[in-house]
């Protein structure tokens, strides 16, 4: 069975929620090639930008961002070489570990992760269109989604709540990092203080 046979879509409602978020994938990834050939980058060279950008510099390392853009580590080396000629990165060794290099912006790399990450603009139009509580309810939804995801090993890095070993779940969301309670709409997708459950 295909979730992208027309006719198996008409009666099967899981079909027609995969297709309707391979649309909204293909959205994203024209978003995003658009505004990185209008900047003369290639899609991965602006995620990279903008990942630095808004992460801690321990998370700035060629193998963390492989894991977390889900490619090889050939792959993000290509890239951070190149954003290194056009000014964007540079390199900076661990005082502690000298083998251990982290990747920082530079003052042009801040300007253009800046505008990178206006890419998906269009996406918050289109979601203003929603209540509050219709947000709260497809957030819920997207992060069980992602959940789910993460445990057949299909995403490889999370940091959002319920993979944290600071989370804990009764009646309500409790994170034991801030030391409060979290409604639905406080759950983070991706959170500085993410400290991955033991298996």
């Amino acid at each position: 069975m295909s979730h992208f046979d027309p006719k198996i879509q008409a009666n099967c409602i899981d079909s027609k929620i995969v297709g309707a978020l391979e649309r909204v994938t293909q959205a994203f990834r024209v978003m995003m090639w658009n505004s990185s050939k209008s900047m003369s980058l290639s899609p991965i060279q602006m995620k990279i930008l903008i990942f630095i950008k808004y992460h801690s510099i321990d998370k700035c390392r060629v193998s963390y961002l492989a894991d977390e853009l889900n490619v090889t580590k050939a792959t993000v080396s290509d890239a951070v070489k190149s954003l290194i000629k056009k000014s964007y990165l540079h390199k900076k060794t661990c005082t502690n570990d000298g083998r251990r290099v982290y990747l920082q912006l530079t003052k042009e790399g801040v300007e253009v992760a800046t505008q990178s990450a206006l890419f998906s603009r269009n996406l918050g139009i289109s979601l203003n269109e929603f209540s509050q509580q219709n947000k709260e309810q497809f957030l819920q939804h997207l992060m069980q989604l992602v959940f789910s995801l993460n445990n057949q090993e299909v995403i490889k890095v999370q940091r959002m709540c319920q993979t944290c070993q600071h989370h804990s779940k009764s009646d309500a969301h409790y994170c034991k990092f801030l030391n409060q309670s979290l409604t639905n709409q406080e759950l983070r997708v991706d959170c500085p203080n993410h400290q991955m459950k033991e298996a």
